[in-house]
């Protein structure tokens, strides 16, 4: 677990990041990283991630797996992915 301590000492740094960058990133990329950042510093070896919006777009695409596994694909996040299951897939 981190603690509220850990959690408010990354989001500063990283929302520090954010601001002098200009990034515009969503709730899941924030969250994203500060797992991340918590990962590196625990020393884990591996993790099991959950892609969040999915294929190319995906702020998970960083990490190079060991081991990928696909549930299914559904009609989810249309506007950014593409309109039928062929093109959310790619």
């Amino acid at each position: 677990m981190m603690s509220e301590e850990e959690t408010v000492s990354y989001l500063e740094n990283l929302f520090e990041v954010v601001e002098r960058n200009k990034l515009d990133i969503s709730v899941f990329e924030i969250t994203t990283m500060l797992a991340f950042l918590k990962f590196r510093d625990a020393k884990i070896d591996y993790a099991v991630l959950e892609c969040g919006i999915g294929g190319r777009l995906d702020c998970t695409n960083i990490v190079t797996p060991v081991a990928t596994a696909i549930a299914s694909v559904g009609l989810d996040h249309q506007e950014v992915l593409g309109e039928t299951e062929e093109e959310i897939a790619e």
